[in-house]
């Protein structure tokens, strides 16, 4: 959802479905998670939303000192394990969190890998952004320094930032604004169940 327009992705399979359930409902009827759970049933297997996508590039991400954030090396394999196990399965779900993915930049304190910040590539232009912080090191700066030392390598790579967090999760959001993004859109996002005969992509 951005501002009064909504759009609606649908498999092929139930777009039908899809454009008679939203027939005579406004945008704010449709976004929203009760009105998910309730038009799609059992269909639904998972909804997960509302969530804020926000995006920054050069003119807007103020880049800043990262102070000791660098690349992720193959070698710290293991900080990069001990990190992620700190984290509830939840937050791994939610966050997309997994050790062993690079590129990877990180923020350590002694030994300690406190901060890990990597992206992937979408269509080519954008980096997606996943942050993961040590569950005793948070709200320190961590994940900042992090994020500082993914900006200068994607800048290099003539990348957009984009920087999607869950609604509730205003710590994240409040990040990501501090650094320069900027509010895009407003996402829910639903897996549906396979159809019989169907495999899952």
């Amino acid at each position: 959802r951005r501002g009064s327009t909504l759009i609606i992705a649908s498999p092929p399979g139930i777009i039908d479905f899809v454009r008679n359930a939203v027939q005579g409902r406004t945008p704010a009827d449709v976004f929203s998670v009760p009105w998910l759970r309730h038009t799609l049933g059992s269909r639904a297997e998972l909804i997960l939303g509302p969530a804020e996508l926000n995006y920054a590039d050069t003119t807007t991400f103020r880049l800043a000192d990262r102070g000791s954030a660098s690349p992720l090396a193959e070698a710290d394999s293991d900080a990069y394990r001990a990190l992620i196990s700190s984290l509830t399965e939840t937050e791994i779900f939610e966050s997309g969190a997994s050790a062993g993915k690079f590129p990877a930049f990180s923020a350590f304190c002694d030994s300690v890998l406190c901060a890990v910040a990597r992206y992937s590539v979408w269509q080519s232009f954008t980096a997606h952004i996943i942050v993961a912080t040590h569950s005793q090191y948070r709200r320190l700066g961590f994940a900042r320094a992090a994020v500082q030392a993914l900006a200068a390598d994607a800048f290099v790579r003539e990348l957009i930032l984009q920087w999607r967090a869950l609604t509730w999760n205003t710590n994240s959001l409040s990040l990501g604004a501090s650094l320069g993004f900027e509010h895009y859109a407003s996402t829910i996002f639903v897996r549906l169940k396979p159809t019989p005969g169907q495999t899952r992509n």
